[in-house]
C-alpha cells in the first residue's frame, strides 16, 4: 500500500520518539498535525502534507509540495521551498535539501553541508573462510584456525556463530569454544556484526543471547533483523522486553526494526510509545 510519506524516513525518525514522545505527528482531516501526545491537543497551528517525528526541537515537514523545518513553537526554521531532501546520519546529523542547503539538528540552522572524507574501507576483523567442505576463522588477517567448522552463521570482530555435525555454539576468534555444539537452529543477522543479538535453539526453547552472554530463553519463536528482539505469534509480531517477557500488551502485523513503528489489525501506522501507548499516525 502506498503511502503519502517516506516510510524509511518515518522508521529512522521515530527512533527519537524512544527519547521524548510527549510530541508526535498524526493525520487528522486531511493533513498531518503535532499533537501531544497525552493530551491529544495540538501543540501549535499548522496542518501539513508530511511530517515526521522532532529531533529536538525540529521537525521535517512538507506544506505545498515542498519540504521545510517547523520548530516546536510552529515557526519555519526553514521555509518549505525545498522540493526534495536526503536524511544524513553520520559526522553532523541533519537534512541535506539540496547542494548548497544542509540542516543541522545539532545547530538547529542551516549550514555549509560537511565534508565527508572517504576513508580507506576496513574490513571485518573477523570472518569465515571456507576450504574444501569446511571452514575456519580469520581474525586481523594474519590469526587462521583450522577448518573444522561445517558453517559460520554470523561474527563480531571477536566471536563467531558456527557449526559442527549439524549443531551449533559459539567460538572466539582463535577457534575456542566458548559454548558447545548443544543448539539446533540458529535466528538473528548473518554476515559480519559490530553488535550481534542471536537466538539459539534447544529442544523447544530459544535462548537468546548478547554476542556470548545469554539473556534468557522462551518458546517465542524469534524474527529477529538487528533490532529489537522482535518474535512472532503466528501471523503477527511482538518483541520481547529484558526478561524476555512480551513486551506490548497486543500483536501487530508488523513492527519496524527499533520497536517504535507497527502496522494494527486495521492497517493503521502506529508509533509504540512508552508505557505499551499506542497512537495512531495514518
Amino acid at each position: 500500500m502506498p503511502y503519502p510519506f517516506n516510510m524509511e524516513t518515518l522508521e529512522k525518525l521515530s527512533q527519537n520518539l524512544l527519547r521524548n514522545d510527549s510530541v508526535a505527528p498524526v493525520y487528522l482531516a486531511g493533513g498531518f498535525t503535532y499533537i501531544n501526545t497525552y493530551s491529544k491537543l495540538p501543540v501549535f497551528q499548522g496542518k501539513f502534507e508530511e511530517a515526521y517525528p522532532f529531533e529536538g526541537n525540529f521537525g521535517l515537514m512538507k506544506a505545498n509540495g515542498k519540504y521545510g523545518i517547523v520548530n516546536l513553537q510552529g515557526n519555519m526554521d526553514v521555509k518549505p521551498t525545498f522540493p526534495q531532501f536526503q536524511l544524513f546520519w553520520v559526522v553532523n546529523y541533519g537534512i541535506r535539501f539540496d547542494e548548497k542547503n544542509y540542516f543541522s539538528f545539532s545547530q538547529g540552522k542551516l549550514i555549509e553541508e560537511p565534508e565527508i572524507i572517504c576513508a580507506e574501507p576496513v574490513g571485518p576483523l573477523l570472518y569465515g573462510y571456507k576450504l574444501g567442505k569446511k571452514f575456519g576463522l580469520i581474525f586481523k588477517a594474519d590469526t587462521i584456525t583450522k577448518p573444522v567448522f561445517d558453517s559460520v552463521y554470523a561474527s563480531t570482530n571477536i566471536i563467531a556463530i558456527v557449526s559442527q555435525s549439524g549443531k551449533i555454539g559459539i567460538a572466539d576468534y582463535t577457534g575456542k569454544i566458548l559454548l558447545k555444539f548443544n543448539y539446533s537452529e540458529y535466528a538473528g543477522p548473518t554476515g559480519n556484526n559490530l553488535k550481534l543479538i542471536f537466538a539459539l535453539k534447544q529442544s523447544d526453547k530459544w535462548h537468546y543471547f548478547n554476542e556470548d552472554k545469554k539473556l534468557f530463553e522462551n518458546k517465542f519463536q524469534p524474527a529477529l533483523h538487528g533490532g529489537v528482539l522482535l518474535v512472532s505469534i503466528g501471523k503477527r509480531y511482538n518483541y520481547l522486553d529484558e526478561k524476555g517477557n512480551l513486551a506490548l500488551s497486543k500483536n501487530y502485523k508488523w513492527i519496524s526494526n527499533n520497536g517504535t513503528l507497527a502496522l494494527n489489525e486495521n492497517d493503521h501506522i502506529v508509533f509504540l510509545l512508552k508505557g505499551k501507548r499506542e497512537l495512531i499516525y495514518y
